[in-house]
C-alpha cells in the first residue's frame, strides 16, 4: 500500500524490499533496549554502550553516539522501550486477526477504536 501512496507523490518505493528490511531489523530492536539498560541500570561507561551499539547494529561511531544521545535524554529515553514493546504487542495483535479480516482493516481498527494493552494481548 505504501508503494501506491508514494507513487501518488511521484516517489518510487519498493514495498517488498522495505518489508524484508523491516522484518530483518525488527529482530535487532532489543539491542537499543539492552543499550538503554546498560546505560541506566548497569551504569556502564558511555564508550562501552557505544561499542555495544556499533557491534550489534552494525553502525558507525557517529550513528552510535547519536543513538546514545537519544538514550541519555530525559525527554526521549523512555521511547526506546515504548517502541520495542509496542512493536511486539501490536505485531502480535495484527497477526492474530480473525479470518477474513485484512491487515489494513485490522490496522484501521487500531486507529479507530480506543484499545488498551490488555485488550491487545488478549486477542
Amino acid at each position: 500500500w505504501a508503494s501506491e501512496i508514494y507513487a501518488d507523490l511521484g516517489l518510487r518505493f519498493d514495498g517488498a524490499r522495505a518489508e524484508t528490511i523491516s522484518e530483518a531489523t525488527a529482530a535487532l530492536a532489543d539491542v537499543r533496549q539492552d543499550a538503554a539498560l546498560m546505560l541506566h541500570d548497569e551504569h556502564r561507561d558511555v564508550d562501552d554502550v557505544v561499542d555495544f551499539l556499533k557491534r550489534w547494529l552494525l553502525v558507525n561511531d557517529e550513528r552510535a553516539r547519536q543513538m546514545l544521545r537519544f538514550l541519555s535524554s530525559p525527554l526521549w529515553r523512555a521511547y526506546t522501550s515504548t517502541y520495542v514493546e509496542g512493536y511486539r504487542l501490536l505485531r502480535g495483535w495484527l497477526d492474530a486477526r480473525p479470518d477474513g479480516v485484512t491487515l489494513t482493516e485490522r490496522f484501521g481498527t487500531l486507529l479507530d477504536e480506543p484499545l488498551i494493552p490488555s485488550s491487545l494481548r488478549a486477542a
